[in-house]
C-alpha cells in the first residue's frame, strides 16, 4: 500500500512499508569551460605556438608551424582540438604578424597584439632570462593569462598598405635627395663652374650634356 504525503495540501512524497519515498529533484547543471591562453612567437620564416590553461599548466605542446597558409591552417587545426574557449597573442615583429593576425580574425578567433617591449620586461621578471623562439610563445602565453584582454585597434588592411606605400615613398625621397647632394659634390670637385652654367644641373639637358661628356671621356681612356 502506498501512501501519499501532503505539506500544505500539496503531495510530497510517498510512503511504502514504512518508508518514505520522494520525487526526484533534477537541477540544472551548469558546463564551465576552462580558458585557453596561445603564445604565438613571429617570425619570418616560422612561428612558434605553445597553450597554456588558466593555471599555467601546457594543454598545446609547444610546436613550430611555417609563415604560411598551410602553416597557419595547421595551427587552427590544433586549436579546434582544444576544449573550451581559447583567446590568442601575437608579439608585433615587424610585419610578420599581419597576414597570421587576420586570418586567425576571419577564422573567428579573439586575437591581441603584444608589443615587443611588454614581452620583454615580463621575461626579465620570471626565472628564465634566456630569449629562445619557443620560450618566447610560452612567455606570450602567460603574459595573455595573467592580464585582462584588452581589445586591439588594428587598421584595415587598405589603410595599413597605403601606410607602407606613404612610407616607402618617403624612403625613395630621402634616397633621391642624399643622390642629389653627392652629385652636387661630385661635380664642384670635376666643374667646379658647371653650377653657373646650369641652374638646374638635374633636368634634361644637363643630364643629356654629363651623359654625353662622361661616354667621350671613356672612349679617351679606352
Amino acid at each position: 500500500m502506498v501512501k501519499r504525503l501532503r505539506l500544505n495540501n500539496k503531495v510530497v512524497g510517498s510512503s511504502e512499508a514504512g518508508a518514505l519515498v520522494f520525487p526526484r529533484c533534477t537541477l540544472p547543471i551548469e558546463e564551465v569551460f576552462i580558458m585557453n591562453y596561445i603564445g604565438i612567437d613571429v617570425a619570418k620564416h616560422h612561428h612558434d605556438a605553445i597553450g597554456l590553461d588558466e593555471t599555467g599548466q601546457v594543454v598545446l605542446p609547444a610546436f613550430r608551424f611555417k609563415n604560411s597558409l598551410t602553416g597557419v591552417k595547421q595551427l587552427v587545426l590544433q586549436l579546434k582540438r582544444l576544449a573550451g574557449p581559447t583567446q590568442i597573442a601575437l608579439e608585433s615583429t615587424a610585419h610578420y604578424w599581419l597576414g597570421l593576425y587576420e586570418y586567425l580574425i576571419e577564422q573567428g578567433y579573439p586575437v591581441v597584439v603584444f608589443n615587443p617591449l611588454q614581452i620583454k620586461s615580463y621575461r626579465q621578471v620570471g626565472l628564465r632570462k634566456a630569449k629562445t623562439d619557443r620560450l618566447d610563445s610560452q612567455v606570450i602565453a602567460d603574459f595573455l593569462r595573467i592580464r585582462p584582454m584588452e581589445p586591439v585597434v588594428i587598421p584595415p588592411a587598405s589603410r595599413r598598405q597605403l601606410r607602407h606605400l606613404t612610407r616607402f615613398r618617403f624612403k625613395l625621397v630621402d634616397r633621391n635627395a642624399a643622390l642629389r647632394r653627392r652629385a652636387h659634390r661630385l661635380l664642384d670637385l670635376v666643374f667646379p663652374e658647371y653650377p653657373a652654367l646650369f641652374a638646374r644641373p638635374f633636368d634634361g639637358t644637363s643630364r643629356t650634356l654629363l651623359r654625353r661628356a662622361a661616354a667621350i671621356r671613356v672612349r679617351l681612356h679606352c
